[in-house]
């Protein structure tokens, strides 16, 4: 799945690799910062050259794919004997089994389409004429601190995720930065946006997945063959994934602080800002989902989670963005620190709200997305209650 998410790991310690891949990262999200500082950038940032060096990494995912067939095929027709035959049927099974993967739906509480919920639509709409960005097919409401915006499957549908705890933490103009922001990586792209590298990048952790073995199962000796035999294999793939993320690094963090000026031309600076406060903001809300699943009397996950972020000070504020980047809040390892995309903004002239969410919109919206909220507040107290 391409994640294009705001997740956050603000507490997270990192290992000795993440302090590497962050600060080689942070030093490059730094030169971004600088070139996009001034006049408002064009869009375009993949290069021919990086463009040829990513078909040029992935070329033997889909030439192992196409070998796999053909040598199969020939086999199969050609085989003079059956063992032959036989090796020709085993190398197309292999072929199938590995064969190119597409990004898939990832788990979600409710899915939506413009026929189920127009005022949203009409609000995502109207943020997308903001940045010519193109509408999602669907939006998927999720209940985890995230948001996130991917194409699924061969007919690349454009899919919105709305993570639960993040909408409602957000105030009105924050939400509309978030969807502006989601959006705007359709409008910008990356490497991995790409039907080639995309597919090649999915069946690699197809690939991880198959690597790691049957678990779970009675023989004992799987665990032997998944733990120590298959690890040069596992180990191998995940260093082709590494080389593909260190390749579309550049393009990635270009297109995050894109999507940040996206989010702050459809919010306005103030509700770009406040978003990404609220990402600073994750342990608090985390805390208030748990206070909320785990008391007796099941208060209202979601009016905690508002009651706490709106009794937030900006002296908490003013603390977590003047974090140091390599302990600060991040999408992943891959993108830059929040308090870098912060001073992205707070560089820029500020820009008044395309999208004003007024009262009545507001209002509307959240009546349209409140039988999916309360099913993700449910869903989120299960999981914490039995993750306790």
């Amino acid at each position: 799945m391409q994640n294009r998410g705001v997740a956050t790991d603000l507490d997270a310690r990192p290992n000795w690799l993440q302090r590497v891949e962050r600060d080689l990262v942070d030093r490059m999200a730094e030169r971004h910062l600088a070139r996009l500082g001034g006049a408002r950038p064009g869009s375009r940032g993949v290069t021919f050259w990086w463009q040829l060096l990513a078909f040029l990494v992935v070329l033997p995912v889909h030439a192992l794919t196409i070998a796999a067939a053909l040598g199969g095929l020939v086999l199969l027709v050609r085989g003079d004997n059956w063992m032959v035959r036989g090796l020709g049927v085993a190398l197309l099974l292999v072929a199938i089994g590995i064969r190119p993967q597409a990004p898939r739906r990832p788990p979600h509480v409710v899915l939506l389409t413009s026929a189920d919920s127009p005022e949203l639509f009409g609000l995502l709409r109207a943020v997308a004429g903001t940045n010519g960005a193109p509408m999602p097919h669907e939006v998927l409401i999720v209940d985890s601190f995230n948001a996130f915006a991917f194409h699924a499957g061969w007919r690349r549908r454009r899919i919105l995720g709305l993570g639960a705890p993040l909408w409602v933490a957000a105030s009105p103009q924050a939400r509309v930065a978030l969807i502006g922001h989601e959006l705007g990586h359709f409008a910008h792209g990356d490497l991995t946006h790409s039907r080639w590298v995309g597919s090649a990048e999915e069946t690699l952790f197809h690939w991880l997945d198959i690597a790691g073995g049957m678990r779970n199962v009675v023989y004992g000796g799987v665990d032997f063959v998944q733990t120590y035999l298959m690890a040069p294999l596992r180990a191998l793939i995940m260093a082709y994934l590494i080389v593909i993320a260190w390749i579309n690094a550049p393009a990635r963090q270009r297109q995050e602080y894109l999507a940040d000026l996206d989010a702050a031309r459809a919010g306005g600076s103030d509700g770009a800002l406040a978003l990404l406060d609220v990402l600073l903001s994750e342990p608090r809300v985390e805390t208030a989902m748990t206070r909320a699943a785990v008391s007796p009397d099941r208060p209202d996950m979601w009016a905690m989670v508002s009651a706490d972020m709106a009794a937030l000070s900006q002296e908490d504020v003013l603390r977590r963005r003047s974090a140091p980047p390599m302990q600060a809040s991040r999408i992943d390892d891959s993108h830059p620190a929040t308090p870098l995309r912060i001073r992205l903004l707070a560089s820029r002239p500020a820009e008044s709200a395309a999208v004003v969410m007024d009262a009545e919109m507001q209002a509307a919206v959240d009546a349209e997305l409140g039988p999916a909220l309360n099913l993700a507040a449910k869903q989120a107290g299960q999981l914490i209650r039995y993750q306790r």
